[in-house]
């Protein structure tokens, strides 16, 4: 094959030509070597099957050996009963809004042995959240839904939230579907555009069928005022938690009808856009209530006869926390402290709304210091001892902080929050100041600001944060040693929480702050959750 091969090299170099030479041995050639190019690519096609087959074979194995771990896998060594408790961490809360959300759906639809664990695991269905407020075109699946959790929850305690439409067929079939398993409810949200909806049969049907219902939070759109008692939830043995929101169209008319309630069992109240006269008659029922907020409450009444406002001072013994959130219309503190009275008080919260459908007070309608009076005056009549206090979104000046703070001296926790929309004609909140003010002075430690202070919270600026005076404050605080702390009367900082507000170009703290880190390797508790403005 290879003389051939020559040859046939040395004729094509050669002047060769068919028309002198006989050509015979050349066709030869050619045809062996057709007939050679024919065999080898025969063979390269079965050859190509092989393979083909080989690597179909060696997929399979694949397959085999992703099976044989998967059987193998660490997941599969978790008894059932922790299994399921990993999937309640997966499946806090089914919800309909803009779009069907099922966890325990998901989890069911991975194999036999999981679809088999979440059907016979009451809890991962037994809280479901449906908002028909603004999002209505789930009518079919929505149904489906809430009748598929419910039945696969049987007996298991149902935290339901709804948010319902009046004249609304799927509003009136989700009621008709919760009232069979009332007695299940164990938190309720019932959002609700018109106070109609509570005079629904099938929820009145749930009167008297309560038993472990222990969270209530309800939120009412109202267009005009109604006089009709609410008295769906008037017996509810374990009730404890309960949030009232009535939200009033007419300017003029802020009322919410009588609710009739356990009031006397409660002990964690929240009261938001209420008169705050009718809030506080309903805090006065609920001699038991230990956590209470009143949340942007209207002072209409007040500011438009504040002559005839009732003159009673509410006297709680229990109620151990108090917040107290106030926005740019109804920015008024004294109608809240002049008329409590609370012995037990330890932990105080004053705050601008968050709020994103209204603003904070302003420096142009609210004035810390000139509600200072009614604030010392309640703390004086009531004789609380605060641990904790928090001044958040406040127009607040440095001044009137100390002012206040030298008041507190049982403080321990102390959080204070910067605007996050800074006004340029205020005042600053964070001075170098009021830094110099809470160190400590160890030449008259007897003189230290807030000498029990163990925990530190602050939200700031970072561009117009006074770091130079900060860091020294933290450092004069930093008393490890409890011989030392004990003779000088001043507790040893615990705890500081920084909340700066930075913009995206910030990539971090600055050199200064990132000293914080030797005192964190000592033992301080330093965390540090930046804010990024829009």
């Amino acid at each position: 094959m290879s003389s051939t091969t020559v040859n046939t090299f040395e004729l094509l170099r050669s002047n060769f030509g068919t028309y002198t030479v006989d050509v015979e041995h050349v066709s030869q050639c050619l045809i062996g070597a057709e007939r050679d190019v024919q065999n080898l690519e025969a063979e390269i096609h079965r050859l190509n099957a092989a393979i083909i087959v080989l690597q179909n074979k060696q997929e399979l194995l694949h397959s085999r050996i992703e099976q044989c771990r998967s059987l193998l896998a660490p997941i599969r060594r978790i008894p059932p009963e922790l299994l399921a408790r990993i999937f309640s961490f997966a499946c806090s809360k089914s919800e309909a809004t803009d779009k069907l959300d099922c966890p325990a759906v998901r989890l069911s639809q991975v194999c036999k042995g999981w679809r088999e664990l979440t059907h016979t695991t009451p809890s991962l269905w037994s809280s479901l959240s449906i908002d028909l407020i603004t999002h209505d075109r789930w009518d079919v699946r929505l149904i489906a839904m809430a009748d598929h959790h419910l039945e696969l929850s049987r007996n298991s305690p149902l935290d339901v939230t709804l948010k319902l439409r009046y004249n609304c067929d799927v509003s009136l079939y989700l009621f008709k579907a919760l009232s069979a398993h009332s007695s299940r409810l164990h938190s309720l949200c019932l959002y609700l555009d018109d106070p109609e909806l509570l005079e629904d049969p099938y929820l009145l049907s749930c009167r008297n069928n309560l038993p472990l219902l222990r969270h209530l939070n309800m939120r009412v759109i109202c267009s005009t005022f109604s006089q009709k008692s609410v008295d769906v939830f008037k017996s509810a043995p374990l009730l404890e938690d309960f949030t009232i929101c009535w939200h009033m169209f007419n300017e003029h008319d802020r009322q919410a009808p009588p609710i009739s309630l356990p009031w006397s069992q409660l002990t964690r109240l929240k009261f938001r856009w209420l008169l705050t006269n009718a809030a506080l008659e309903n805090l006065s029922l609920a001699a038991q209530a230990r956590h209470v907020t009143f949340e942007r409450c209207r002072n209409d009444d007040f500011r438009d006869s504040s002559d005839d406002y009732p003159d009673v001072v509410h006297l709680h013994d229990n109620l151990r926390s108090l917040s107290i959130i106030i926005d740019i219309d109804d920015p008024e503190l004294s109608v809240f402290f002049n008329f409590l009275t609370l012995p037990s008080l330890i932990h105080l919260t004053i705050a601008g709304s968050y709020d994103e459908t209204t603003d904070p007070p302003s420096s142009e309608n609210f004035s810390f210091t000139s509600e200072q009076e009614a604030i010392m005056s309640f703390m004086s009549r009531s004789q609380c001892h605060l641990t904790s206090l928090s001044l958040e979104n406040l127009p607040i000046q440095d001044m009137e902080v100390i002012a206040f703070l030298q008041n507190t001296p049982t403080l321990t926790e102390l959080a204070l929050y910067e605007q996050e929309y800074e006004n340029t004609t205020d005042a600053p909140f964070f001075t170098p100041h009021l830094f110099d003010s809470l160190s400590v002075k160890y030449r008259a430690p007897s003189s230290t600001l807030l000498p029990r202070l163990k925990e530190l919270d602050l939200q700031y600026h970072a561009c117009s944060f006074p770091t130079t005076a900060f860091l020294p404050m933290i450092h004069s605080r930093w008393i490890p040693d409890v011989a030392t702390a004990t003779e000088m009367g001043v507790d040893c900082l615990a705890a500081v929480t920084l909340r700066p507000f930075m913009d995206e170009k910030d990539e971090d703290l600055g050199p200064d702050l990132q000293s914080l880190g030797d005192l964190s390797v000592a033992g301080l508790r330093v965390l540090v959750l930046a804010q990024f403005l829009d």
